[in-house]
C-alpha cells in the first residue's frame, strides 16, 4: 500500500505565494515568478528559519488545546477577521470548519490525547508554519497516526493561528484505481 502524502504541504505553498505576492505588492516589488526559487518567490525574498522557541511554544499549547478541547483557548489564540480567513480542517468528510463552527465542534466533541507530538516549524516575516507526524489516542485507548499542519500569523506582537489541519493519516491502495 502507498500512503497518500499530507495535503497540507499544498496549503503551506499556497499560502506562502500569497504571502509573498502581498509583499511584493505592499514594497512595489515585481510580483515573483514561478521558475524562481520557491523558497525566495513564495515569500518575497525573505529567507525561512527556524520557528523560535516562543513561537514552538505557541504552537505545541494550540496543538494541545485541539486535543483537550480548550474551546477558550483556541477562541482567544484565533484569527478572527471579518474576511473570514481561519480554516479548520478535521479527520472527516466535507470541507473545513470556519472559526465560530470550529469553537463549537471543540465545545461538543471528547477530549482525546496526543503521544510524541513534537512540531517541526518555521517563520518568515509574519508567517510561521507548523508540521508534524504523531499518534493520537482516543479515549478507548487505541492510537491513530496523526498528520498535523498549523500556520500562524504575527499582528502587532501577537501570533494567531490561520489554519490547522489534524486528520488521521489513512493507508490509500492506489493500485486498484483509487
Amino acid at each position: 500500500m502507498l500512503r497518500v502524502p499530507c495535503a497540507a504541504a499544498v496549503s503551506i505553498a499556497i499560502l506562502l505565494m500569497a504571502y509573498g505576492a502581498a509583499a511584493a505588492q505592499e514594497t512595489g516589488a515585481p510580483t515573483p515568478r514561478r521558475s524562481q526559487d520557491a523558497n525566495s518567490s513564495a515569500t518575497g525574498h525573505l529567507p525561512a528559519r527556524k520557528a523560535d522557541e516562543h513561537v514552538m511554544e505557541l504552537a505545541r499549547r494550540y496543538l494541545e488545546a485541539c486535543v483537550t478541547r480548550d474551546a477558550d483557548y483556541l477562541a482567544a489564540n484565533s484569527i478572527d477577521d471579518p474576511a473570514g480567513s481561519y480554516l479548520g480542517i478535521n479527520t472527516g468528510p466535507g470541507p473545513g470548519l470556519g472559526m465560530e463552527v470550529n469553537i463549537a465542534h471543540f465545545r461538543e466533541v471528547p477530549p482525546v490525547q496526543w503521544s510524541g507530538l513534537s512540531p517541526e516549524g518555521y517563520v518568515v516575516g509574519d508567517l510561521a508554519w507548523f508540521t508534524d507526524f504523531a499518534k493520537g489516542v482516543l479515549p478507548s485507548g487505541k492510537q491513530l497516526d496523526i498528520r498535523v499542519t498549523l500556520i500562524m500569523r504575527r499582528i502587532g506582537e501577537t501570533w494567531k493561528t490561520v489554519h490547522y489541519h489534524v486528520s488521521e493519516g489513512v493507508p490509500v491502495d492506489l493500485s486498484s484505481g483509487g
